[in-house]
């Protein structure tokens, strides 16, 4: 009886981290530049696999979901159909969740654009929200201590040296 208890459903916290170790692929694209790779960059130290699709030449690469980045979003009918020829989906469903991201403008139709299952985000956001998004969407939970919310901590350490039979004194450093 106690062995069947220990096989039993894993807890949350151990979902969680097996959750974390299943690599997501990700495809960037877009026209937003320094801002599009900055959100690359976040994603990568986020642990997810990222395949920017603007200089990307292969076959259809599998990812989990596509995220278009624009500064205007004006290009979008033309950039999308180009990016989605680069990549399917890897869920059995063959359903590809895509992100969009416009930092300077509104979109202009939200509502056709949702009723296709495209997530919009506008505004000019901090990538650690994009970030936060994105886990939402692969249903991972993020990172809870990110590079720029880090603060230094220093502790004075107090030791010795083990010196034959009798210990040195202490120091710290």
């Amino acid at each position: 009886r106690e062995r069947a208890g220990a096989i039993g459903e894993p807890t949350a916290e151990e979902r969680k981290e097996r959750d974390r170790r299943i690599v997501r692929h990700v495809a960037v694209c877009g026209d937003a530049g320094a801002y599009g790779k900055t959100l690359a960059d976040h994603l990568e130290h986020e642990g997810l696999h990222v395949i920017v699709l603007n200089r990307y030449e292969g076959p259809p690469q599998p990812v989990d979901l596509l995220v278009y980045v624009s500064d205007t979003g004006e290009h979008v009918a033309r950039d999308l159909p180009l990016a989605l020829k680069r990549v399917r989906a890897t869920s059995p469903s063959a359903v590809l969740p895509i992100l969009a991201v416009s930092r300077h403008r509104k979109w202009s139709d939200p509502e056709h654009a949702r009723r296709n299952g495209i997530y919009l985000l506008d505004g000019d956001r901090p990538t650690e929200d994009v970030v936060r998004a994105l886990c939402g969407l692969l249903h991972r939970a993020p990172h809870r201590l990110r590079v720029d919310q880090r603060i230094p901590f220093f502790c004075p350490v107090f030791f010795r040296e083990a010196v034959a039979i009798r210990p040195g004194t202490w120091r710290s450093g």
